[in-house]
């Protein structure tokens, strides 16, 4: 069953086959895309908020990457240049993960420690400043573990 919307006054309700309900300005009669699909990721993103307060906006080149992920691959290499976002992306990607999966588990690591804390600061910090995950996920940072609580 596909994911369907309602429309209110202020925004747009949006309840999935599994019962679980997301709120989001688009327009009426919308159909939310399927969990793990582009333009899901996309629309999930942009409830996001940046460190610089700006909602997150997924660039093309990255979603060609999460595509790759999401079709599947056990493995996908991306070599991109410093400045290009990847532990933010890959921060959110996690968060993603864990949101739309169940019982999913995303051990995350870096090539260093001072690397993995910025990775978990990037993704607690998506936490911290966004609306819609704020109340579904839970940071414990002398742990450095994010918690994802079913609503």
């Amino acid at each position: 069953m596909a994911p369907t919307a309602t429309e209110s006054p202020a925004q747009t309700r949006w309840t999935t086959s599994s019962g679980r309900t997301s709120s989001r300005g688009a327009g009426r009669g919308r159909k939310l895309p399927e969990p793990f699909t582009i333009g899901h990721f996309r629309q999930w993103a942009g409830l996001l908020t940046l460190d610089s307060g700006a909602p997150w906006e997924i660039e093309d080149f990255w979603a060609d990457i999460v595509g790759e992920v999401f079709a599947g691959y056990r493995e996908v290499l991306a070599l991109l240049p410093t400045g290009s976002y990847k532990t933010t992306t890959i921060g959110g990607l996690a968060l993603y993960h864990m949101q739309f999966r169940e019982d999913a588990r995303v051990p995350v690591g870096a090539a260093s420690k001072d690397q993995a804390g910025l990775l978990f600061e990037q993704a607690a910090g998506f936490v911290r400043r966004s609306s819609s995950l704020s109340k579904r996920f839970r940071v414990y940072d002398g742990y450095r573990t994010i918690v994802c609580h079913r609503t």
